[in-house]
């Protein structure tokens, strides 16, 4: 999971404009952990190619101006060597796109009714598991 707070835990997907599904990458992305209820917040955005704007750096920057010192070094470690997307911010690392945010959604994973691979129903010996699911059957979720 993506984040996890003291009342719930939080999986954040992004799909572009045109995407009518998002990858879930385990069988356990999408189980709730410690009966805390888990919800996914859904990002629909579009990339504007050879943009003077870097919206990473600039999201970057302002999450290092919310950190006390000692956490600056310790974020911009964790970025540097994140496996998905090795980033040294705006100053080592100029990007020239721009992320925009079309729409984003809230939906409460529901253990019974989310549509989701439920890891106690794989049989043994199957790992690795990924799959897509479809955004429009969703809206019964909204939060």
């Amino acid at each position: 999971h993506d984040f996890d707070y003291e009342d719930y835990t939080l999986e954040v997907k992004t799909v572009s404009r045109s995407n009518t599904t998002f990858k879930v990458t385990s069988e356990d992305q999408l189980t709730a952990i410690k009966e805390k209820p888990l919800n996914l917040q859904l990002y629909r955005i579009e990339n504007v190619n050879k943009s003077k704007v870097d919206s990473l750096g600039d999201l970057f920057n302002e999450i290092k101006r919310k950190l006390d010192s000692g956490l600056t070094n310790v974020f911009e470690i964790k970025c540097a060597e994140d496996a998905f997307c090795e980033y040294l911010g705006p100053k080592h690392m100029p990007l020239d796109y721009k992320f925009t945010i079309i729409e984003d959604f809230l939906y409460v994973v529901d253990q019974n009714d989310f549509p989701r691979v439920n890891k106690d129903s794989i049989d043994i010996g199957i790992s690795k598991v990924s799959y897509n699911l479809d955004i429009s059957v969703l809206d019964k979720f909204k939060i």
